[in-house]
Order: structure tokens, then C-alpha cells, then sequence
């Protein structure tokens, strides 16, 4: 038993030798972000050496952790630094329009189920978005009907988010990642719906794939009905990208 395993060390350590200090980077690929509480509280690496008997310099502090400029680039077994790209233009906009009478479901829905036209636009620190359909919104709806209006953001890098809001007999409320609130600005106004709210909130200024979506349904008015629903979607097939 002590052999075996003794002959296991011994493997390691010549393995360890042998291999390259780039490629022995498990640690490294969850390096936290720059500025993060995590990565001001992480040891300095400066002075680290590699075991063996060759001695290597070592790595420039922080040179495989994105935003680093001026470090090592990303060698085998490191975390690569984000794409090229990620970062959207301070002022940006992106836009879909869909024809009228396209919502499926039930016959003869409310028309501001039906959306004429969806936009994204980013400035000054805040990305808004606007829904337009094809009436009036109701600011409460009938007892039994709900409503939700959906913007889905599939960041390139980071996490996605889902912003929305649900409207019922009470009225309307809106959501962001169903965390039960909306760090920012909701309003209806006759045919639109336009949620505001800063980007730092979606972890910063980001381009993404987007798409938005309505869904209605109504409750059986009595014992042998059937639910009624609807529902429309921009873009109907692929994601849309912002900014165009």
C-alpha cells in the first residue's frame, strides 16, 4: 500500500517538474473579478515561483483577470479574457416592428396583446425599453384575466435577466429577475409599456441578444367554459442583437 502510493507521489512530483507553469492553472480559472471584495482580499502572487528545479518568473499580478491591461496574455489552463466586443457603445438602440392581428391564441383577444413594435435603447447610464401594442392598456384588468409583458436579455458574458411586469384585477406590477421588485422606473402610457432602469443593475453596459413577448389569459366563466389566452412574440423565431 505504502509503496503504491509513494509511487503515485513520485509521479507527481516528476509531472510537476516537467510541466509548464502556464499549464498548471487550476487555481486560476476562478480568479475573481478586478475591484471585487474577493480579489482585494487575495494574496499577492508576486515573487511565486513553480516547483522544480528550472525556475520560472512569475506571472504579472492580475495578467489573466478581464479588464488587466498591459499582463501576460492567457496561456493553457487560464481563464481567457473576455471577447472583444462585449462592452456596448454608451448611446445605442435597437428596434423590431411586427405587423397587427399576428397574436395567437383564443379568437378576438384585447388588442394590446398584440405587439406593433419592441426598442431598446441605452444612454446615460440607463438602458430603456418599450413595448408598444396594438390599443389601449387596460391599468387594471377584468377579474379572472391576467397579463404579462416580458423582455428577456441573454447577455454575451454574465448573467442573463428577465424584466417583466404581470398585470391583474389589482393592476400592474414590475419584476426584475423575479426578485419581488424593480430597481427602476415603470409606466404605462395608452399603448406603451416602457420600463427604465440603469444598466449597473444588469452588471453594466453590455451588447446581447433580446427578445419580448406578451401572454393574456382568462378564466372559464363558468363550469363547462375554457380558458381563453393569447400571446405574440418579437422577434417570432431568433433572438434580435443590441445595439444594431
Amino acid at each position: 500500500m505504502r509503496a503504491s502510493i509513494g509511487l503515485a507521489t513520485l509521479l507527481l512530483v516528476i509531472a510537476g517538474c516537467s510541466a509548464s507553469p502556464d499549464a498548471a492553472a487550476p487555481n486560476q480559472v476562478a480568479t475573481p473579478a478586478m475591484g471585487s471584495p474577493e480579489a482585494k482580499a487575495s494574496p499577492s502572487v508576486k515573487g511565486a515561483q513553480e516547483p522544480g528545479p528550472s525556475k520560472k518568473p512569475p506571472a504579472s499580478r492580475g495578467s489573466n483577470r478581464p479588464g488587466d491591461k498591459g499582463g501576460a496574455k492567457p496561456t493553457s489552463g487560464q481563464s481567457p479574457s473576455p471577447a472583444k466586443g462585449t462592452s456596448a457603445p454608451a448611446v445605442a438602440s435597437a428596434s423590431r416592428a411586427d405587423p397587427s392581428g399576428d397574436a395567437d391564441g383564443s379568437e378576438d383577444p384585447p388588442p394590446y396583446t398584440d405587439i406593433r413594435a419592441a426598442a431598446l435603447r441605452g444612454e446615460g447610464g440607463a438602458l430603456t425599453l418599450t413595448l408598444r401594442v396594438d390599443g389601449p392598456i387596460e391599468r387594471s384588468l377584468a377579474e379572472g384575466t391576467d397579463m404579462t409583458v416580458n423582455f428577456r436579455l441573454d447577455r454575451k458574458r454574465g448573467r442573463d435577466h428577465q424584466i417583466y411586469a404581470i398585470g391583474t384585477s389589482q393592476g400592474w406590477r414590475a419584476d426584475l429577475d423575479n426578485s419581488g421588485s424593480f430597481p427602476g422606473r415603470f409606466t404605462i402610457s395608452n399603448d406603451r409599456f416602457v420600463f427604465e432602469l440603469p444598466w449597473k443593475r444588469l452588471g453594466g453596459a453590455s451588447r446581447l441578444r433580446w427578445e419580448t413577448e406578451t401572454a393574456w389569459t382568462k378564466a372559464p366563466s363558468g363550469p363547462l367554459g375554457q380558458t381563453e389566452f393569447a400571446f405574440d412574440r418579437v422577434p417570432e423565431h431568433e433572438p434580435a442583437i443590441y445595439p444594431e
